[in-house]
């Protein structure tokens, strides 16, 4: 792999952790991007992978989310559906 496609990679499994906690807590695109105070398209590029949030943007992901920031970089972990 090339630095290029390790990147590539962390972007997606970034993204369907985000995508998969958003879900698990009955949220859409839209209610994220409100939280987070951005557009629903910004929150489906973070989901898809287009795009890497930055750390102060994980932040707020993890606030929003209510998660600890380190759950969004848990790959390992199955998400826990709440309720």
């Amino acid at each position: 792999m090339t630095p290029d496609t390790d990147t590539d990679a962390l972007k997606v499994r970034v993204g369907a952790r985000l995508r998969a906690l958003r879900r698990a807590r009955d949220l859409s695109q839209r209610d994220v991007a409100s939280l987070l105070n951005t557009d629903a398209a910004e929150v489906s590029r973070h989901e898809s992978g287009a795009r890497c949030p930055s750390v102060p943007l994980l932040a707020r992901y993890a606030e929003v989310l209510e998660v600890p920031i380190y759950e969004l970089l848990r790959f390992d972990e199955p998400v826990v559906t709440l309720g």
